[in-house]
């Protein structure tokens, strides 16, 4: 019996064994510029969730090909897969990978624009009679199409399907071939949801808010195509009685939470504004009237609104910029054990899957993954609990996805070299706005000519000396609209769109200014490595929140979820004999802990977590990159120069300013 698990786009991580939570960063995943910058959520969790890494390495590897823009994928109960092209054929696919000739009796396809064959799913009740459904585009007279969904019954030998009859067909036929939807999904009670896509045009999106059509809905049946009674909509006159939901742009994923058995669907948006919703019957989710983006043109979609303000059910979830869904599922499997019951969302662009974890009916972590093979249009859980992913391509194929149980720390490549600048002494990544911004101590702090310059996220300088007037800006952390950076004696939030201070806090006690981060609360805490202390900056106060001599000299910092981690440079003056290794401070107690054995590791500088449960570190003196594990044990990665100061790592790179040589170098982890 097939929840169908809308599917999903993954990438490569190591799973922490044991692990039962994931470390969240207080800033979400790296993603570019918002498309409505001005919209705001209507609560807090609806967007750009804290990023999480589950430190899963996937293993990608070709399980069948070559497929035509293959589409949607079930698993059938006896082994193998049923597997959709576009173009309107559908296979089998076996246990091994092989594929089979197109299965006969599939009705003639409307392949045209999105049209086509879409999405499969092997019946309830599959081992009494074989029945299978399918949805797809139907060509109608004078050019219209519209989406049905069929069903039929799988012969033994897999090669034909006979007895076909419609249980949906969408009302009214369409002249324009885009947005049909369409997934199915059966809830285990005799009934089956069809979602269905509202076609595009501004004339006929309008037609998502009528209940007297088809068009942005979700439809739901008995298994033969009959209206249930208990259906929203059957004694409202107008209405067509098989509507669940209306208000829908073009739903492409629906699956249901097998812990509450609700239901969720997922939607494309247009430019920004992709929606996760909990389905609830007769419920409006107010497209076009209101939407989290804007036409593909830049004008305002509906109303200009973003807010529903009563009217219409709010997303849990959206995106801006969009991810493109194709199907999504909760995983329940063994083989990724601390994923279970956190959904799976396969991604078109950018590409991959999204790991969503959920606390109730909130998104509290966000993790993107796969994401260098393509368009993933749809995503399937194997009875092994691997997981199965189709590449939408002229010559796609379907992928299976295991833990990668051998995999290494991976190769560093230089990926890029970026010149010019004065003493860099940190670098940071705006997941929001897709650059990097470089803090300049320049030669003499106290003569105001520290600067922080901002760069492409490939490291292109686009403005040199962006921010002016500082002291000598050091460690740098991004929250919401504001970049704060330490400078000598103070801190300062410069508004990232204007490029401009617009508050400082000073702290004249202080002795060395250093390393910066944020937590999800918007708390800003800032190393002072000559004071052995580290201060906060909670609401308007910038006060010590903890001083030390055990901190051995706090240089970087991280955020984790209820600790700090810092990379301390160790005991005595300047370049000291003793030489400092990682700490962690407890947020609640505040108590002082090394991170397991306290081995000495060098003058550590800047501190990153690598995604797989370990930690990227530099130290200064030496010029090296270290990979330090949750044991203390240090790998160095790279013999660099002198003044490696304050890293970042973002996806698959690694960024160092080199402060000694006036560069920023990043290499890429293969």
């Amino acid at each position: 019996m097939r929840l169908h698990s809308c599917k999903a786009l993954f990438v490569t991580v190591t799973l922490a064994a044991g692990a039962t939570a994931f470390a969240q960063a207080g800033q979400p995943v790296q993603q570019g510029e918002r498309n409505v910058p001005e919209f705001e959520p209507a609560f807090p969790e609806q967007t750009r969730a804290p990023a999480s890494e589950s430190g899963v390495t996937l293993s990608a590897e070709t399980f069948a090909e070559p497929l035509e823009h293959p589409w949607g994928i079930d698993r059938l109960p006896g082994g193998g897969y049923l597997v959709t092209e576009l173009p309107g054929r559908m296979r089998v696919i076996s246990g091994s990978g092989e594929i089979s000739d197109p299965i006969e009796g599939i009705p003639e396809v409307f392949y045209a624009g999105q049209g086509g064959l879409l999405d499969v799913a092997v019946g309830p009740t599959f081992e009494e009679d074989r029945m299978i459904y399918w949805s797809y585009a139907r060509a109608l007279e004078a050019g219209k199409s519209v989406t049905v969904a069929s069903r039929g019954r799988l012969s033994e030998d897999h090669s034909e399907v006979t007895g076909v009859e419609d249980i949906f067909v969408q009302e009214p036929p369409s002249p324009t071939p885009a947005h049909y939807g369409s997934r199915i999904l059966f809830d285990g009670e005799g009934h089956v949801f069809i979602t269905t896509g509202d076609h595009f045009t501004e004339a006929e999106r309008l037609l998502a808010q009528d209940p007297g059509t088809t068009y942005g809905k979700v439809i739901r049946l008995g298994l033969d195509g009959s209206v249930p009674d208990d259906n929203p909509f059957v004694d409202e006159q107008g209405a067509i009685g098989s509507i669940w939901t209306l208000g829908h742009r073009n739903l492409q994923g629906i699956a249901l939470d097998p812990d509450t058995d609700r239901l969720w669907t997922i939607e494309h948006g247009p430019q920004g504004g992709d929606e996760l919703n909990l389905s609830e019957p007769k419920s409006n989710y107010g497209w076009p009237t209101v939407s989290y983006g804007e036409n593909y043109d830049g004008s305002p979609v509906g109303e200009g609104k973003e807010r529903h303000d009563g009217d219409f059910v709010e997303p849990r979830y959206y995106w801006d910029p969009v991810i493109a869904p194709g199907g999504m599922l909760f995983y329940q499997g063994d083989m990724f054990a601390d994923w279970q019951g956190h959904l799976l969302i396969s991604s078109l662009l950018p590409g991959g899957v999204v790991r969503i974890e959920l606390d109730g009916d909130t998104v509290i972590g966000e993790e993107r993954l796969l994401k260098d093979h393509g368009r993933i249009r749809d995503i399937v859980e194997a009875q092994d609990g691997a997981l199965l992913v189709l590449v939408d391509a002229a010559e796609g194929a379907v992928l299976r996805l295991t833990p990668n149980e051998s995999a290494g720390s991976g190769e560093l490549r230089e990926a890029w070299q970026a010149e010019g600048f004065d003493r860099p002494e940190s670098v940071i990544f705006d997941n929001a706005r897709n650059v990097l911004y470089v803090s300049n101590v320049g030669e003499d702090e106290e003569e105001g000519k520290g600067y922080i310059s901002k760069l492409s996220h490939d490291g292109e300088v686009t403005e040199e000396q962006w921010v002016t007037g500082l002291k000598g800006p050091k460690g740098m952390a991004v929250y919401d609209d504001r970049l704060y950076a330490s400078d000598v004696d103070r801190l300062v939030a410069i508004d990232v769109e204007a490029g401009e201070v617009t508050e400082t806090w000073n702290a004249p006690e202080s002795q060395f200014l250093n390393d910066v981060a944020a937590d999800s609360d918007g708390r800003i805490f800032v190393s002072d490595m000559g004071a052995n202390a580290i201060y906060v900056l909670d609401g308007e106060e910038f006060a010590v929140w903890l001083e030390d001599e055990a901190l051995m000299q706090p240089n970087g910092l991280l955020v984790e979820e209820d600790r700090l981690v810092v990379a301390a440079w160790g005991e005595g003056e300047g370049e000291s004999a003793t030489l400092g290794h990682l700490k962690t401070v407890d947020f609640e107690t505040k108590s002082i802990d090394s991170l397991g054995n306290g081995n000495p590791v060098g003058n550590l500088d800047g501190i990153e977590a690598d995604g797989k449960g370990n930690y990227f570190v530099t130290d200064w003196v030496a010029g090296a990159l270290y990979r330090i594990q949750p044991s203390g044990e240090a790998e160095q990665l790279l013999d660099l120069n002198r003044g490696s100061a304050d890293l970042e790592h973002r996806g698959g790179e690694v960024l160092i300013p080199m402060m000694m040589d006036g560069t920023v170098r990043a290499w890429r982890i293969d």
